[in-house]
Order: structure tokens, then sequence, then C-alpha cells
């Protein structure tokens, strides 16, 4: 039977689903491994998208969880919107700030949770992702040049110590200088070199 609009966000509902992402941002918080497995649904179609993973399944969840070592003490919730529809499914959308590997970051989480009668509200799937970008890097106190490193060292899943990061961004910063007038060089009218095919 189709939802009445009477259904979406009803109060009491949405006390529940904001007590659950509290509980679930004090896990994160905590590393409480166990608490965050048993927030997803235990079943092979629950799925989880993050900055650099996809996981398929509440095996794939646990077993990025217990080889997961983050600190995120200093995460902070800056918005949460919450939807419920009906007292059975409900969306939770938050943007948060964290610094990661020295690195402040802006970043989003989607959840879309489910009632079951059985065992009640469980996550059935999740994404992540972080906004620092060469375009936006100014919102958060850093450089072009540092939010490359930032970006580059997300996607390939390869943190840099903090100790070496004003060294890397500097590096970078430089190669940037050196690369820009080369990039504004006009070259409409040269004419290409010959190509030969053997």
């Amino acid at each position: 039977m189709p939802m009445l609009s009477a259904d979406v966000n009803r109060p009491e509902i949405v006390v529940e689903l904001r007590e659950l992402c509290s509980a679930y941002d004090r896990a994160l918080i905590a590393n409480d491994v166990d608490a965050l497995v048993d927030f997803f649904w235990n079943d092979a179609l629950a799925r989880r998208f993050g900055v650099t993973e996809e996981l398929y399944g509440a095996d794939d969840i646990s077993a990025f969880r217990k080889a997961r070592v983050v600190d995120y003490s200093d995460r902070k919730t800056v918005n949460e919107t919450l939807v419920t529809f009906g007292d059975s499914m409900a969306i939770a959308a938050v943007e948060f700030t964290a610094t990661i590997a020295g690195s402040p970051r802006h970043g989003r989480q989607s959840q879309v949770w489910v009632r079951f009668a059985d065992i009640g509200w469980r996550i059935v799937s999740a994404h992540v992702s972080h906004r620092v970008s060469p375009a936006n890097a100014g919102a958060f106190g850093q450089s072009k040049a540092a939010a490359y490193v930032a970006a580059a060292s997300d996607f390939l899943d390869m943190p840099i110590d903090p100790d070496f990061m004003p060294n890397v961004v500097n590096d970078i910063a430089t190669m940037s200088k050196i690369i820009a007038p080369l990039m504004a060089l006009d070259l409409s009218e040269i004419e290409p070199a010959p190509k030969f095919t053997a």
C-alpha cells in the first residue's frame, strides 16, 4: 500500500533514528568495531561504498572495519538531515569534519536504515565521501597543492606521514609553478610535427 505523506518524518520515529545515528557516531569515534559491524544488516545484500572501497555484503563490511585504523576522535557533525518513511525505513544524510592523516576533511555520509521485525533497525546501504579538492581547498584552510596531495593520498590509499606533508605539498606547489608557463604557451600558430608510420 502506498505511503501517506503524513507518515513522513513522524516525530517519534525521527527521535529513534537520531538516537541511532548518535550511537553510530559514538561507535565510530571510539572505533568500537563490534558495534559498527552490528549496525549493518548482516546479509550479502548490505552495501557500503567509501572513499576508496566498495563493500558488497556483511562479510566485506566486517572485514573492512576490523582492518581499518582511523582516528576519528575529532570528528564533528556539521549538518544532519533525517527523513523517515513510516516506521520502518529512513535515510540519514550527514556532513562532518575530521582530520585524517594530518589533513582536514569535509565528509559526507548517507545511510539507508530499515527496521526489521526480528532484529530492529539496521543500515542496509551506506556511502561515505570527502569533499576536499583543489577547487574548494580554501574553504578548509588548504592550498590547492595540499588538496591535490590529500586527494591523491586518499585515492591511492597511501597515507602520508604528517611530518613529511609540508615537504610533499611544497614539491607539488613548485612543480605547478614550473608547469604553469608551459601550459600557457600558445601553440596555435605552430605547425605540428609530421607523423611517421611504420
